[in-house]
């Protein structure tokens, strides 16, 4: 649920409207390892906003409005986040096109 929470903060991140997720695309081509250090930052950034993903949880995915909500709610959270991230979402940013 992390990820899928993520993607729909990629705007915030990223600081761009993204019409077509599918895509994105990091500038260079790089391989897996060069990827996932791209993305530890974020990821580590996101994951102080998990506790509203876990509770979207508590019923399964099964309940989509909770889920919903609890995305929203990570939405906002990362949003309201951006200014203290900047130089992260930017270092990010740099690598993606």
């Amino acid at each position: 649920m992390l990820s899928s929470a993520v993607s729909k903060c990629l705007e915030i991140i990223l600081n761009k409207p993204i019409p077509d997720l599918f895509r994105l695309e990091f500038r260079e081509n790089i391989d897996l390892a060069k990827a996932i250090t791209h993305w530890d930052a974020i990821v580590e950034a996101a994951s102080a906003f998990t506790d509203p993903l876990a509770a979207g949880l508590a019923d399964g995915f099964k309940a989509r409005e909770k889920v919903e909500q609890a995305t929203v709610t990570f939405r906002s959270l990362i949003g309201s986040t951006k200014q203290g991230n900047a130089t992260i979402y930017a270092n990010f940013a740099k690598q993606v096109k």
